[in-house]
């Protein structure tokens, strides 16, 4: 809420640096709070606004800095005030590493690494929550091997290749539909997804491995993903 936002920043001492994480989950007042503050280098003071003639309360200077993965949920009169950097994905080399630092007290085998990752999509989080899961079902004394990866695989119903159940449940139903090709209400209508869900979680991955393509007509497969889902289904 803005009230939490002022009591944050009303802590902020000169030259502080204040994080703000996931911030297109803000709220529309609560985005509104951060560039009126950027405009004037002033706020209200907790619980009030400036449209109520508030006394304004001077902030030294900081920096703030934000992130998030969903840029066009930032309204667009915060965005035209902020200096973007936008970064790389996490590459194979990176994942490796990251997934070898979290390990280290545990055995994990290169194979194992390797799967990790691959169903991870370049996203540490993920990375981290299946060698959590994967504590519970491997042999402590032994490690993590290729085969605790690939039953967790199972268990999960990722594919070989580690796609997770609802990218391959969005690809086969386009195999099925004319010219591979579907309107992203229909995939939520037929598939029981959020269609949220498909556009920030699922697309991006499938995109990504060159399976998918959005068009001016819908959601399509691209040949490699018709070639995917045809071995797939054989």
């Amino acid at each position: 809420t803005t009230n939490d936002l002022s009591h944050l920043l009303s802590k902020v001492g000169k030259n502080d640096v204040v994080y703000l994480d996931e911030v297109h989950s803000l709220s529309k007042s609560c985005q509104e709070f951060l560039y009126q503050i950027m405009d004037r280098g002033t706020m209200a003071r907790a619980g009030e606004t400036f449209a109520d003639n508030a006394v304004e309360v001077r902030l030294p200077p900081f920096t703030l800095l934000m992130s998030t993965n969903h840029p066009g949920a930032i309204r667009k009169e915060l965005m035209n005030r902020l200096l973007t950097v936008e970064l790389d994905e996490y590459s194979a080399d990176e994942m490796w590493a990251i997934i070898r630092q979290a390990s280290k007290h545990v055995y994990v085998s290169d194979e194992a690494v390797q799967k990790i990752a691959q169903a991870a999509h370049g996203i540490p989080r993920h990375a981290l929550m299946m060698l959590k899961e994967l504590s519970y079902l491997a042999d402590f004394e032994l490690g993590i091997s290729e085969y605790s990866v690939m039953n967790l695989y199972k268990l999960k119903r990722f594919s070989p290749e580690g796609l997770h159940h609802y990218h391959t449940k969005v690809l086969e139903f386009l195999f099925t539909q004319p010219e591979q090709t579907a309107r992203l209400g229909i995939l939520s209508d037929k598939l029981g997804l959020d269609g949220s869900f498909i556009r920030k979680q699922v697309e991006p991955v499938i995109i990504g491995k060159g399976l998918l393509m959005v068009t001016p007509m819908g959601r399509k497969l691209t040949r490699k993903g018709r070639e995917y889902v045809a071995e797939a289904m054989a």
